[in-house]
């Protein structure tokens, strides 16, 4: 990809889409889930000014769709029991959407 007119921090550019890079080999070869890729892709398509592109409009929507499960870090919030539960909606909404 060549680099865009307005950016003005090469660098830091570069290491965003690299991250896009990886955070999607990351969901190819299974280290993250659907749900916790969709977050990070969401933040990103706004660092690298893409948010409009086809495949980030489609992750945007899965976290939309999936903001109320509880994948990464805010998992340690939650009682045992009730991850139970929810990782039962996670499993069934990942299978579908991948």
């Amino acid at each position: 990809m060549d680099k865009p007119e307005w950016v003005t921090n090469e660098p830091e550019w570069l290491a965003d889409c690299r991250a896009v890079t990886q955070c999607a080999h990351d969901l190819i070869e299974g280290r993250k889930g659907v749900i916790e890729s969709a977050r990070v892709l969401r933040r990103l398509a706004y660092k690298v000014r893409d948010e409009w592109d086809t495949d980030f409009v489609f992750f945007r929507g899965i976290d939309s769709e999936s903001d109320h499960l509880p994948v990464g870090g805010e998992r340690q919030h939650w009682s045992a029991p009730r991850l139970e539960r929810e990782d039962e909606k996670i499993r069934a909404y990942e299978d579908e959407r991948r």
